[in-house]
């Protein structure tokens, strides 16, 4: 069950997740808390069994934490995504036009990271490394950035091509 009624009209949303096997990540729960807790945003997190724990900080008031959100199903509504960067997590996003703060923890994350950053998407920030001060900045500069929000527009366009079908018309009329 999402709690969609929650969903804040007129604020800016930021969605968080760690994904569903790297999720427990405390620490960055807590400095995305208190980098948001100043009621200008809401801030939206899937913490897996974190919910309920000691582990993770009081949440500001509007602040909506569940241990699993419907992903594909609430992309759409925000105006970020905080993630690791698994590379689901980014073509579902940028599929939807949202664009993307990633701060990589393993694996293919790092690479998304890098594909983010050049196809200007999306910015990189190592949140156990940085003050809430310095995350707050980020994301405020992200959601003002008009740049940002056109190139996520462009790539959005992208995954309305269908390039198997392209690609299989190219090799018949090679052919």
């Amino acid at each position: 069950y999402f709690p969609w009624e929650r969903l804040h009209p007129t604020k800016k949303k930021i969605y968080v997740s760690f994904g569903s096997q790297i999720y427990h990540q405390p620490l960055r729960f807590n400095r995305l808390i208190q980098a948001l807790d100043d009621g200008m945003h809401q801030l939206i997190l899937s913490v897996g069994p974190l919910l309920g724990s000691a582990s993770l900080q009081e949440l500001p008031q509007d602040a909506i934490a569940v241990s699993y959100t419907p992903q594909l199903a609430l992309l759409p509504h925000v105006d970020l995504f905080v993630t690791h960067g698994g590379a689901n997590s980014v073509m579902e996003a940028l599929s939807v036009g949202v664009p993307i703060l990633i701060d990589p923890i393993c694996n293919d994350q790092v690479h998304q990271a890098h594909f983010i950053t050049q196809a200007g998407v999306g910015k990189v920030l190592l949140l156990e490394q940085v003050s809430p001060e310095e995350i707050r900045a980020t994301l405020e500069y992200m959601l003002a950035s008009k740049s940002l929000e056109e190139r996520v527009q462009e790539i959005q366009e992208s995954y309305r091509v269908n390039g198997a079908e392209i690609a299989a018309q190219e090799i018949i009329n090679k052919g």
